[in-house]
């Protein structure tokens, strides 16, 4: 399936069944987001997609460390989200986006302030 969705040309040379992957593929995305739907609805099912995916993207550097930190990081911004929504009364669909946005904001920044400063030290030492 990593083959499959990074490079379709190298899953085709590997002999992969690159069409059946990939509309096996296409199906089980399109029924885990049908099914999702109704219960928790459209912004969340993008939110549970798509921000655990970025954020775990920011802090990993292989596939499998990206799938493991994806899938933490969907449960502490779910759960986070839904207590959250129940200590406020705030509605569980926005609480969990608004956590999962905080956690790519604060991943986001604390990721540009480290290379800032790595790169503010290197400058200073080849001045020095």
């Amino acid at each position: 399936m990593y083959v499959l969705t990074f490079d379709e040309e190298t899953a085709f040379k590997a002999g992969l069944p690159i069409k059946t992957m990939s509309i096996l593929f296409n199906v089980l995305t399109g029924v885990t987001i049908a099914v999702i739907m109704p219960i928790v609805g459209a912004l969340l099912v993008s939110a549970i997609i798509i921000l655990p995916a970025a954020i775990s993207l920011r802090l990993s550097k292989s596939f499998y460390g990206v799938i493991l930190n994806e899938m933490v990081i969907a449960l502490v911004g779910m759960l986070s989200g839904l207590v959250t929504s129940y200590e406020l009364g705030t509605p569980p669909g926005a609480s969990i986006t608004i956590i999962l946005m905080l956690i790519f904001a604060i991943i986001t920044l604390a990721k540009y302030m480290l290379h800032y400063l790595k790169f503010n030290r290197l400058f200073n030492k080849s001045q020095g």
